[in-house]
């Protein structure tokens, strides 16, 4: 096989492309890639894009947890205020 980058394949999201050229570029400059990496090559690219996506999904949870952390915060008094049987308890 010649050294170069193959085509990335059709079914790898646009994240999983960029990563596919941008270390397909660097193992192409050490003249270690041929065709015969494409499928070994975009299986880590498509590994690659994954991670990416459930970062940000766990960053994602994260902030919308803290946002109803606050929430419950900003309200809970005035909950409990509300709530009949706590006036009861008081009284």
């Amino acid at each position: 096989y010649a050294v170069g980058l193959p085509e990335p394949p059709a079914h790898l999201d646009i994240v999983a492309k960029r990563r596919y050229a941008e270390i397909g570029a660097l193992l192409v400059a050490k003249g270690v890639v041929t065709e015969a990496d494409q499928g070994i090559l975009a299986l880590y690219a498509d590994a690659w894009s994954n991670w990416i996506a459930a970062v940000r999904r766990v960053r994602a949870e994260e902030r919308l947890q803290a946002q109803v952390e606050k929430a419950w915060a900003a309200t809970a008094g005035s909950l409990e205020d509300d709530d009949p049987l706590v006036q009861i308890e008081k009284r």
